[in-house]
């Protein structure tokens, strides 16, 4: 048997490469690829490669069980999208195809640009020194020739327009943000040493001393901390009026809603803030602004404050109180008894009077 005779395959560099080449060569519209005859070449070119190199060969493998998987396809009536077009299985596979010959054409492009790179050569600047500090003279009866101080100050007047153009008129009046840095710890210690100074103070003299709103919040929070440190540690009682609702759950432990001199509620903290029962306490709760709600507008409690001198007859709140009834406009309102620690006056309750 005689020996056939040696054909050295071109050696491409995967199996896109291998489907251009074909496409190429057989000048092919690589927008409608006849799959059969393409399919066929790719087969008989990857039975005559060699199989010493398994990850190389694999790849080839993959894109024939694809070529496969296409041909077949293409004998099955066509698939109908959601717009109600047809779809062609080798849709896909041209995309990929257009996108390998674009990188590829781009690589020889790159190529042949360090092939000419190659070819270029620079050479440093060699200019002597003496070039490199000539200075021309100047000829000030030149330069200044005609030159008043009319001009100068008509050039200087004009410099300052235009630097007053180029200024944004409101962003100009924004100031300069800058980020001031106050600690708690730092704030405690002051407010202690301001404490053993003056033995005797008000609140509105510490906030007086400090320099910014930063300051002031950072030093009301350190008298709070403060506040409630003192009370810890000497086991002892605080009275704290306040209408900061957020101040009274960080400090205290019962409380007493006020209205117009009376207590018309009280209670401990958790009763107060999770069952809340007089109108007042409700209204004074719900005209708190809410973060995860519309802010835009606040609830209010409809009517004015009583004046102290003429205050209303039976409960001093009814003139406001949406609840309100003909028995609470005349007679003392009795405190009624909701639990050991919680008591509310209001008629609307009834349970064991204190």
């Amino acid at each position: 048997m005689g020996k056939g005779i040696p054909v050295k395959l071109q050696v491409f560099e995967g199996p896109l490469d291998l489907l251009l080449h074909l496409i190429d060569k057989n000048k092919i519209d690589i927008y409608d690829i006849p799959i059969v005859e393409i399919t066929n070449q790719y087969m008989e070119y990857i039975q005559a490669m060699d199989r010493a190199d398994l990850n190389v060969m694999s790849e080839f493998l993959v894109m024939a069980a694809t070529l496969l998987d296409i041909k077949c396809k293409m004998l099955l009536p066509k698939e109908v999208n959601e717009e109600g077009e047809e779809e062609d299985p080798r849709q896909e596979l041209v995309e990929q195809l257009l996108q390998y010959k674009m990188y590829k054409y781009m690589s020889y492009e790159l190529r042949d640009r360090q092939v000419d790179g190659e070819k270029l050569f620079y050479k440093g600047a060699t200019i002597p020194d003496e070039v490199k500090e000539y200075e021309e003279p100047v000829d000030l009866d030149t330069l200044l020739d005609g030159l008043t101080l009319t001009k100068l100050n008509d050039i200087f007047q004009d410099i300052l327009k235009r630097q007053a153009d180029k200024t944004d008129p409101i962003r100009s009046k924004f100031g300069k943000i800058e980020k001031e840095e106050v600690t708690l710890p730092e704030k405690l210690e002051y407010v202690y040493e301001y404490a053993k100074v003056h033995h005797r103070f008000s609140f509105r003299d510490l906030l007086k001393k400090q320099a910014s709103k930063v300051q002031i919040i950072v030093t009301f929070l350190a008298v709070l901390e403060l506040m409630k440190k003192l009370k810890q540690e000497y086991q002892t009682s605080l009275i704290l009026i306040t209408h900061d609702l957020g101040v009274v759950a960080k400090i205290c432990d019962k409380v007493a809603v006020v209205y117009a001199g009376e207590i018309v509620e009280s209670g401990t903290l958790k009763e107060i803030y999770t069952d809340k029962r007089h109108p007042y306490t409700i209204g004074l709760f719900d005209s708190l602004p809410d973060i995860e709600n519309d802010a835009s507008t606040l609830k209010v409690i409809q009517g004015m404050v009583p004046d102290p001198a003429n205050l209303p007859d039976g409960c001093k709140f009814h003139p406001r109180c949406p609840y309100a009834t003909e028995a609470c406009q005349t007679g003392k309102i009795k405190p009624v008894k909701l639990s050991d620690s919680h008591m509310v006056r209001c008629n609307r309750f009834s349970d064991t009077e204190v």
